[in-house]
């Protein structure tokens, strides 16, 4: 096992060897019905740019650019400027806004419990090679989870033939339902890296390259 997790973490060094180049990061984002905006909004009505979001004093500042246009932060209506939370939704026109999906955070990223139970957001190279140990560790605790409860059981109630009918009416159950929530959690986990990488979910489907993706990849900057 010790030889795995060397194997494991050595693959990882390489991959931040492989992966030295990096780019300025963005520090404004436009919002406004011109194509080359980062947030698009359709409609002839509306005003070339909306609003913009820049990064001034180590803080995210939305600025409503159009006076008398209507711009909600988690339905309050923003008449000047605001400084962006993590979690804020913006509602511009008719496009939505999780502030979480596009902020950069990199590998200093704070995690919390509301960020793994979300497929909003994003999580940071570090985050994601940390609970990806996590869930190895538990897929194989949970081989060993029925025996260990038909023990505890088997303690109290009888025979060793009991023990056995025990572990073997539990453990699909038990398999079932704990490989699904695990998969379930390492899913969600992916999809928020893939997208901290600024790749498209599909390529979580492709073998070998998906790992190259998830686990050596930096977060995207813009």
């Amino acid at each position: 096992m010790c030889t795995i997790f060397r194997i494991f973490e050595a693959g990882l060094v390489i991959l931040d060897i492989l992966n030295v180049f990096s780019q300025p990061m963005k520090v404004q984002y436009t919002i406004g019905t011109n194509e080359a905006y980062d947030f698009i909004i359709s409609g002839d009505s509306y005003p070339d740019l909306f609003a913009t979001i820049d990064f001034i004093n180590e803080n995210w500042v939305l600025t409503n650019q159009q006076a008398g246009e209507d711009i909600f932060v988690n339905s309050k209506e923003i008449l000047a400027s605001k400084i962006l939370d993590k979690y804020d939704i913006i509602k511009v026109a008719d496009k939505t806004i999780h502030w979480c999906n596009y902020l950069y955070e990199g590998d200093e990223q704070d995690l919390y419990a509301r960020d793994i139970f979300s497929f909003r957001g994003r999580m940071s190279r570090a985050n994601f090679r940390a609970l990806s140990l996590l869930v190895l560790g538990l897929s194989f605790c949970i081989v060993a989870l029925p025996s260990f409860l038909a023990s505890i059981i088997q303690r109290k109630r009888g025979s060793s033939e009991e023990l056995i009918e025990i572990v073997q009416f539990i453990s699909p159950y038990i398999y079932f339902g704990s490989y699904s929530i695990l998969g379930l959690f390492l899913f969600s986990i992916s999809t928020k890296r893939i997208r901290d990488t600024g790749h498209s979910l599909w390529k979580l489907l492709i073998p070998f390259y998906n790992l190259k993706l998830l686990f050596g990849h930096k977060s995207k900057l813009d």
